[in-house]
């Protein structure tokens, strides 16, 4: 049986360093920029679908705040009203 792959995919590993441009052909070093250009390309795609995954979570992260009960202002004046007393009982008031 043929071993399973990985979806797992690794980010792109930076481009090594080109040899000297005086050991190269004009064709490599097309080759090479080529190359570069592709990797670069990738990079940006994959840093622009990681952001809209950032953005979408920080989006669901806003709205479960803002459902969260302690929003609602009855709750926010119970709070207030009970850190009143506590500073009141501690002394930091009156």
């Amino acid at each position: 049986m043929a071993p399973s792959k990985s979806t797992h995919k690794t980010p792109p590993q930076p481009v090594p360093d080109d040899p000297p441009q005086s050991q190269c052909t004009t064709i490599q070093l097309v080759k090479h920029a080529e190359r570069d250009l592709t990797y670069n390309e990738m990079h940006y795609r994959q840093t622009q679908i990681y952001l809209r995954h950032q953005e979408i979570e920080l989006a669901k992260a806003e709205r479960q705040f803002r459902e969260q009960r302690w929003w609602d202002i009855s709750h926010v004046a119970v709070l207030g009203t009970m850190t009143l007393s506590v500073a009141f009982i501690f002394g930091v008031i009156g």
